[in-house]
């Protein structure tokens, strides 16, 4: 696919984060392309003790994977609420698992300040699904559709 490149080994911030010249009706194709190189990436199971260099510093592989997980949990409950679409569900086994990075990355003892690109936690209601948690604990409010 044109635009989109190979990652180098271990450092995640040389990988091109768009894709120019997708086309419209390419993006199913890209994205399995990308996804057939992440998953051979991430195959080896040394690959998650190796040091990876990601935007918040240099960690193992593993720490790299469950941020990344998190990124894409938070940023799917993102998009669910901008459209309106309940994202109850989506795979709550991954939600439980990004609430969990979340809490280990940003537990209540760590202040939030103009560093931290979370905002302050706010409390999840009772009735709130599973990806509401950890939007919740990092920050994000739902849209009000009042």
């Amino acid at each position: 696919m044109a635009g989109l490149s190979r990652p180098a080994t271990g450092d995640g911030l040389a990988v091109r984060t768009t894709a120019d010249g997708v086309g419209d009706d390419g993006w199913a194709a890209a994205y399995d392309e990308v996804r057939v190189r992440v998953l051979a990436a991430w195959e080896s199971d040394a690959r998650m003790v190796t040091p990876v260099r990601v935007p918040w510093g240099e960690v193992p592989g593993h720490a790299a994977l469950s941020g990344y997980v998190m990124e894409i949990v938070t940023h799917t409950w993102d998009l669910a609420e901008a459209i309106g679409v309940a994202a109850d569900e989506l795979d709550a086994e991954l939600a439980q698992f990004a609430l969990a990075t979340a809490r280990a990355v940003l537990p209540d003892t760590r202040p939030r300040d103009a560093e931290t690109p979370f905002g302050a936690r706010r409390e999840a209601p009772p009735a709130a699904g599973p990806y509401e948690r950890p939007a919740a604990w990092l920050g994000r409010e739902p849209l009000s559709r009042a």
